[in-house]
């Protein structure tokens, strides 16, 4: 798979060492507003705002844009060092999932909930290579750092560790639940392999991947995957005023934990000058957890209640805004949440 860092599509080549030169279709149309979001306010123009809420991001450390300098980081246990410093910026996933949480201007292009109070914790684990990838300890402690000691009303979680088990992660996003936050995470991209914790996890909200066509170029990456489940008829219905039809993305997990699905491939942000087309249920995470914020925000009960019974309403709201678009609920749980 070709991946460029800016400005086209992705897609799959056959592997030929003599090929010289691969050409990718660039990406066009409304990048301030890609199909991504309006798919999520496709039944009306919906003004996003998420304003009177706080959502907790835990993932890789990255150096903030201008677009994301609103954002605070968090370090909840206090721990620095020169080699996490160096590192910032070399993994641009913690930057991705929170441009489409709520990236703010200097542009035209605004994440979902653009206006809501974002905290990021730096879960990155450090080796003698330096990043390396994800820490579950510091999963565990970011998420009581974020539910605890600062009240946020949604985390996502753009991470997974497999099928082991996690008690002390358990534990806290159980806390978290008790304390009125949400967790919500990517369900995973091993294609048909049972969903990750924390995705997996009865009191949080595990979201799968899907695409859809009539989206990107016939020799995309997504483009072909619409292909090939237009001809093996996996497609879902319409909605409504949508053009095209929802299809499960294969590359990612299914089953139990599964509670509703997003986009997961061609996930086009613009990001520290760089637009991007992005793939994976860490970006399905991120759109869940916005549309739900712009939801919450609106309700004046839910912002006014505490503990279990905030949680429990935030369950309710995502259920309500969320339609089933004719896929496999197996597949892609209850459905797709939209804008209201």
């Amino acid at each position: 798979m070709i991946s460029p860092l800016d400005g086209h599509w992705s897609k799959t080549v056959e592997y030929d060492p003599s090929l010289q030169e691969v050409s990718c279709a660039p990406i066009s149309g409304n990048i301030d507003v890609p199909w991504w979001q309006e798919l999520a306010s496709c039944d009306s123009a919906v003004a996003r705002s998420a304003a009177r809420l706080k959502i907790g991001i835990i993932d890789l450390l990255y150096e903030a844009p201008q677009e994301l300098q609103h954002v605070a980081f968090v370090d909840p246990d206090d721990w620095k060092s020169a080699i996490r410093k160096l590192n910032a910026g070399k993994q641009q996933h913690g930057q991705r999932v929170s441009t489409i949480v709520g990236a703010r201007g200097p542009d035209a292009f605004r994440g979902l909930a653009w206006d809501a109070e974002l905290l990021f914790v730096d879960a990155s684990f450090v080796g003698p290579q330096g990043v390396s990838g994800v820490d579950s300890a510091r999963v565990v402690d970011g998420v009581r750092a974020l539910a605890i000691t600062h009240g946020v009303h949604i985390i996502n979680i753009s991470c997974g560790f497999g099928q082991i088990d996690l008690p002390d992660l358990e534990d806290r996003i159980d806390e978290a639940a008790d304390a009125g936050t949400l967790c919500i995470c990517a369900g995973g991209n091993s294609g048909g392999d049972p969903v990750e914790i924390p995705a997996n996890l009865s009191t949080t909200i595990g979201v799968g991947g899907i695409g859809f066509t009539g989206v990107a170029p016939s020799d995309s990456v997504m483009g072909e995957l619409a292909s090939d489940a237009t001809k093996d008829g996996l497609l879902g219905k319409r909605y409504r005023r949508w053009p095209g039809r929802p299809f499960h993305d294969r590359r990612t997990s299914e089953g139990a934990g599964i509670d509703v699905s997003a986009p997961s491939m061609g996930v086009i942000v613009k990001s520290g000058g760089q637009i991007s087309d992005l793939s994976g249920t860490s970006f399905a995470s991120p759109i869940v957890a916005g549309i739900l914020a712009c939801e919450l925000s609106k309700d004046d009960s839910y912002l006014h209640s505490s503990g279990r019974k905030r949680y429990d309403l935030a369950r309710k709201k995502l259920v309500s805004i969320t339609r089933s678009v004719g896929l496999d609920p197996i597949k892609v749980g209850r459905g797709v949440p939209f804008l209201r």
